[in-house]
């Protein structure tokens, strides 16, 4: 039973993982959460490649959530989910979005969910808005955002800053 489950499970999540992402060295995020990164940069200002990077650093594009504490595709703990997760209202979800929180298992569809890329990228662009974003990839505002969202804390001793605004670099150079 626990091995049919673990294939259930492990065919769920490639069924559910952006197209192209199962492939060694893919970075560049699924053009269809385009959107969702520019509703977020629409919403709150804040660059769209951040979001994209911190996806990436966070989730790796559905190769698997690090483990701890956080949950979700953009590593969030109870807390800040909790102050950010009705961010989804000021944004549209796209049209054609094709990862509904109703269709993953963990999530009702009745209420945000962690595990819905859309809820989650608001709740990030939102979080990060309030913690001094804005919408330059390298500005000091957005370093220390990201500091915040990584540690709790604005320290300048932060490496998470560093890669994500390192990635968010490399989105732009490839006119992401």
């Amino acid at each position: 039973m626990v091995l049919r489950r673990s294939v259930f499970t492990l065919a769920l999540a490639l069924a559910l993982m952006p197209a192209g992402s199962a492939h060694a060295g893919d970075d560049i995020p699924d053009k269809r959460m385009y959107d969702v990164y520019g509703a977020v940069q629409k919403a709150f200002g804040v660059d769209g490649r951040i979001i994209a990077a911190i996806h990436f650093t966070e989730h790796t594009y559905g190769k698997g959530a690090k483990k701890g504490l956080y949950k979700g595709p953009y590593g969030f703990g109870d807390s800040a989910w909790g102050s950010h997760k009705r961010s989804y209202k000021k944004g549209k979800r796209p049209k054609d979005y094709p990862f509904a929180s109703k269709d993953l298992k963990r999530c009702d569809g009745r209420e945000p969910c962690i595990h819905d890329l859309f809820d989650a990228a608001m709740a990030a662009g939102s979080f990060l808005r309030a913690a001094g974003a804005d919408g330059e990839l390298e500005s000091r505002g957005t370093r220390k955002a990201l500091c915040f969202y990584n540690t709790g804390t604005d320290s300048r001793k932060c490496d998470y800053e560093k890669r994500v605004i390192k990635k968010a670099s490399e989105y732009k150079q490839k006119n992401f």
